[in-house]
């Protein structure tokens, strides 16, 4: 089709540091850079960092019935890419009757870009003596330039139609996650767990 590029390539770059210290003290760091045939031609790579660093608190303090506890803190930006290929070019459709007819039923976009997620993250690990453990997790969250064919004006563009970076989401959220470790039943040994979360997503800009 005329959306359509002959190649669905991505190619990717990546580098990784692992970090420990006194093996209490534990940082890690990434980035990755990746670039897809399906973005626009001036926007085919983007660049994605994330990092994290996390303490075992009890290495250092002594929490009475506190078995495990671990503080993180992470930040990351990773990319999506649309299901389709071509959404940046110019899409036609035909018809052949009455001797046939070509429309522009969308216009080109050679700047479309990556669509962005980026989340910042606090977590604690934590055991109470040997047999409840759980995490809680709280977490911010943007998606920015998310994809969208919609309208525009046909006084600029003729078909009325382009797929753009359209605006960002931002979404708040707490997950508590809580396992009972070893509840024997005569020969059954059950492990029940219990996950609770909250989160609210916000449309914080629609270009």
């Amino acid at each position: 089709g005329s959306s359509r590029t002959p190649k669905n390539q991505i190619t990717a770059q990546f580098a990784r540091v692992n970090l420990t210290f006194d093996n209490g003290i534990f940082f890690n760091a990434s980035v990755r850079r990746e670039g897809s045939t399906k973005l626009g031609e001036d926007n085919r790579y983007g660049v994605f960092p994330a990092a994290g660093i996390g303490v075992d608190v009890l290495r250092y303090a002594d929490l009475g019935p506190m078995s495990a506890l671990k503080v993180r803190v992470g930040y990351g930006v990773t990319g999506s890419l649309p299901n389709e290929s071509g959404l940046s070019r110019d899409l036609y459709t035909y018809n052949f009757a009455g001797g046939g007819s070509i429309t522009k039923a969308r216009d080109a976009n050679p700047d479309l870009k990556w669509e962005e997620k980026a989340e910042l993250n606090l977590g604690f690990d934590f055991g109470v003596g040997d047999k409840l453990t759980g995490t809680l997790d709280l977490y911010t969250r943007d998606i920015s330039d998310f994809i969208l064919e919609r309208d525009v004006d046909p006084a600029v563009f003729s078909s009325g139609r382009r797929t753009e970076n359209a605006g960002r989401l931002k979404t708040q959220g707490i997950e508590l996650a809580l396992n009972y470790n070893s509840i024997q039943l005569g020969q059954v040994r059950w492990t029940p767990g219990v996950v609770v979360s909250s989160y609210a997503t916000t449309l914080e800009e629609f270009i």
